[in-house]
């Protein structure tokens, strides 16, 4: 399509009165070319007319001649139009008669013939005439100055030859017709240009008005109002404009909001990997679901089963009933023997379907409130391996278009890999926790008075760390910790170790070591920093009197504080070969004798607290 051309900065109303003036100005060319050739016309017809009355009138070729003489009275009817015609629009007449005698064409009366005359052109003008009793010779006119003519059959039985007359004449052009009219021109040429510019201003303020409205309506869109309507309802080209320009806004802010829900979506995946891909334990991968699951579908219910560790069933995780009913949950849901084969093959397939499909579907129908209906089920699977299954249920199949049922299948692939990292990393960690385990079995086993310690002195570190809402990763440090506590005792001979008597200075400074030796061999365990500090400082004391370090107050790390009176508590409730055990009475004021001096004073505050528990 050929792009249209636009004037320039001229303005409108200016484009509308040029345009106006120049199609006046060819309308007036239009209607002076039209005028002149059917007043032609119209006096050739005059003229074919008085040539049969006027051959009637006459009864010999002298008489006709005599009639067409100068100022004779034939010439005179023939000249009587244009008596009245202004002297531009008289044409110059000249009237002759040709009689044909048997060898060419003779001229008979009339001016002669000028040398400007084309004979041929005469002879075939006269020759068609005798043929078909009439002949014109009347060229377009285009305002130019040119010649007509008409030649007719005048032929008489009383006369010997065959007779035509021919009528020639030549029009006046344009430009002598301008310059006789000049004032009467230059008067309506103003007057019309008036009149156009008056016409283009009502032109332009009606063709004007939709397209400022239209402007200023597109500029409102541009701004961001999406609601405006641009349709000006209608058939002309300016309403089929709007019309266009509407479609066009509301596909551009279809395409607008398309993009918008697309980088949603893309930023919705960008959180679902973080969020999930980042979670460390079951928990914390739970909880980042459930709150993925309540931002995009807030008004939606969730439940993650899982197969549960002994594989003898499923386990009900997390369950969301929706933003204003949200809890999570943990506790058996249904063992192997209660799944039919039809439940298990609805859980073990992705698929949308309503509740009442399940089959035996009692325990999940339990879970829902009565609203939920429908279930999108989400199958986890790893390596070809069922692991459970993510629900999301609604009241509305409706709710889980394509793009929706493919943002949670992007959710559960993503719980997928995340579940199966937790996975490796608890039996990583398992692994882990019972080698250490080991070592601490094997510290006990060096002593037949400190078997179980350690173990004993862990979990009452966990009771003291659970009181104090320790996270999950410092309860965990916490746990390694104290159970290695004493690892260092590896590096000392039983026979210090089990002294019935008092030791030496000597003997006493090798115990002392067993801390640093402690750090020592567990130094390169990994994930754990804070284990090493719980191991080296646990004999420190809050005033500063501790070994090995002697730090004191808040130096000392919360874990090794919180070992230390687990670690004391312990020892002074169990016999050991050189004294007796405390008892629990006995214990408790020793650790209020202590407390500011060896222990923390909150940490023992907190801790019989717990033991009155």
């Amino acid at each position: 399509m050929i792009k249209p051309k636009i004037c320039g900065n001229t303005p409108l109303w200016l484009q509308l009165s040029l345009r106006f003036a120049f199609f006046g100005l060819l309308i007036a060319y239009i209607t002076f070319i039209v005028l002149t050739m059917g007043w032609s016309r119209k006096l050739i017809s005059y003229y074919h007319g008085q040539i049969g009355r006027l051959v009637e009138s006459t009864g010999s070729i002298e008489e006709l001649l005599q009639e067409l003489q100068s100022n004779g009275p034939a010439l005179r009817l023939f000249q009587s139009p244009l008596a009245g015609l202004p002297d531009p629009f008289r044409p110059t007449l000249s009237v002759r008669l040709f009689s044909f005698n048997g060898l060419g064409w003779e001229q008979i009366g009339g001016p002669p013939l000028t040398s400007e005359v084309s004979r041929e052109k005469l002879r075939q003008q006269l020759d068609r005439a005798l043929e078909k009793g009439i002949s014109r010779d009347h060229p377009p006119f285009w305002g130019r100055e040119n010649d007509f003519s008409f030649a007719a059959d005048v032929t008489s039985p009383t006369f010997t030859d065959p007779v035509v007359i021919h009528f020639s004449g030549i029009h006046s052009g344009l430009i002598p017709v301008v310059s006789f009219f000049l004032q009467e021109i230059l008067f309506f040429s103003l007057l019309f240009l008036l009149f156009s510019f008056l016409l283009s201003q009502l032109f332009v303020k009606r063709i004007i008005r939709p397209i400022h409205w239209l402007s200023e309506e597109a500029r409102k869109v541009a701004s961001g109002a999406r609601e405006t309507s641009l349709n000006l309802h209608g058939r002309d080209e300016i309403a089929r404009l709007s019309q266009t320009i509407d479609f066009m806004k509301d596909e551009l802010s279809h395409q607008i909001s398309l993009a918008q829900h697309q980088a949603d979506v893309l930023e919705t995946m960008n959180r679902i990997d973080k969020a999930v891909l980042s979670s460390a334990n079951r928990e914390h991968l739970l909880g980042n679901v459930a709150d993925i699951v309540s931002s995009l579908y807030p008004k939606n219910g969730l439940f993650l089963l899982l197969v549960n560790r002994k594989g003898n069933g499923l386990d009900l995780l997390v369950e969301r009933q929706g933003i204003d009913s949200a809890q999570r949950v943990e506790r058996f849901f249904a063992s192997n023997q209660e799944l039919s084969s039809q439940m298990r093959a609805s859980l073990e397939n992705s698929r949308l379907f309503h509740s009442s499909e399940l089959g035996i579907s009692d325990h999940l129908r339990r879970e829902m409130p009565a609203e939920r209906s429908w279930v999108l089920n989400m199958p986890i699977v790893l390596e070809d391996s069922y692991y459970g299954s993510l629900l999301v249920t609604s009241d509305s199949k409706e709710t889980f278009g394509d793009e929706d049922i493919g943002i949670i299948k992007k959710l559960t692939d993503q719980v997928g890999v995340a579940l199966q990292n937790i996975l490796y990393a608890e039996e990583r960690e398992q692994l882990l926790f019972g080698s250490l385990k080991a070592l601490s079995a094997a510290v006990d086993a060096k002593s037949s008075w400190t078997a179980g310690h350690s173990e004993r002195v862990r979990l009452l570190s966990l009771r003291i760390g659970e009181e104090l809402e320790l996270s999950e990763s410092d309860l965990q440090q916490l746990s390694i910790s104290a159970l290695l506590h004493d690892i260092g005792k590896l590096a000392i001979s039983e026979a210090i170790l089990d002294k019935p008597g008092k030791l030496t200075d000597d003997e006493y400074e090798i115990i002392k070591k067993h801390p640093r030796k402690g750090a020592e061999i567990c130094d390169n365990i990994p994930g754990f920093p804070d284990v090493v500090k719980g191991i080296l400082y646990h004999h420190e004391h809050w005033d500063g009197s501790g070994y090995p370090c002697g730090l004191a107050g808040d130096e000392i790390p919360r874990i090794a504080r919180i070992i230390c009176i687990a670690d004391v508590y312990d020892a002074i409730t169990a016999k050991r070969p050189y004294r007796n055990e405390m008892s629990p009475e006995a214990a408790k004021s020793f650790l209020l004798l202590q407390r500011g001096v060896m222990f923390e004073p909150q940490l023992v505050d907190l801790f019989i607290n717990l033991r009155d528990q």
